[in-house]
């Protein structure tokens, strides 16, 4: 029984999780179709590099 939750389900992470992506999607969007392809293929590999390498971090840490 944790507070503000309903089972595994935290209602105010959910509800800013919620607000946010709904207010960031179109940006993003917006952002994706600006960039050429291989850019944003660029761009995920550099994001999926930099989270591995985080990932490893927290391993050997």
């Amino acid at each position: 029984n944790v507070p503000n939750s309903i089972g595994y389900v935290h209602i105010y992470a959910f509800l800013g999780i919620s607000v946010m992506s709904f207010i960031t999607a179109k940006f993003g969007a917006k952002v994706a179709h600006r960039l050429s392809p291989a850019m944003l293929k660029k761009c995920f590999a550099g994001l999926l590099l930099l989270v591995g390498c985080y990932f490893v971090y927290k391993g050997l840490s």
